[in-house]
């Protein structure tokens, strides 16, 4: 089954066991740094060096499982947003509007073996 647009395509990086927000879904550029300490997160609130769910490691400077409360009611205004989002990109998408080279740009083969 192909990977699509909604879930990361043409790639994603899934690191297993951790949340989503350590994980890259939508890639827009990579920067190599030599130090870490070139690194500047968009938010101090949810920086945790690995994020595992197991342990709830969501940030350094809240619990978790406060975190999981104030995150539940977020779910589905995002959900729908997602939705109106991809209804958006899919209408583009098929009258062939698209900006070149993005993930949607219909000439976009990233089938196996292809170059």
């Amino acid at each position: 089954m192909a990977l699509t647009v909604e879930h990361g395509a043409p790639l994603r990086l899934v690191a297993p066991a951790h949340y989503g927000y350590k994980n890259a879904k939508h890639v827009a550029k990579l920067k190599f740094v030599r130090e870490q300490s070139d690194f500047r997160p968009w938010s101090r609130l949810l920086v945790h060096p690995r994020g595992r769910v197991a342990l709830e490691e969501r940030g350094s400077g809240v619990p978790g499982w406060i975190l999981r409360y104030l995150y539940r009611p977020l779910i589905a205004p995002n959900a729908f947003l997602f939705r109106r989002a991809m209804r958006k990109y899919d209408a583009r998408r098929s009258l062939g509007t698209s900006s070149g080279g993005d993930v949607g740009d219909k000439n976009t083969d990233l089938s196996a073996g292809q170059q």
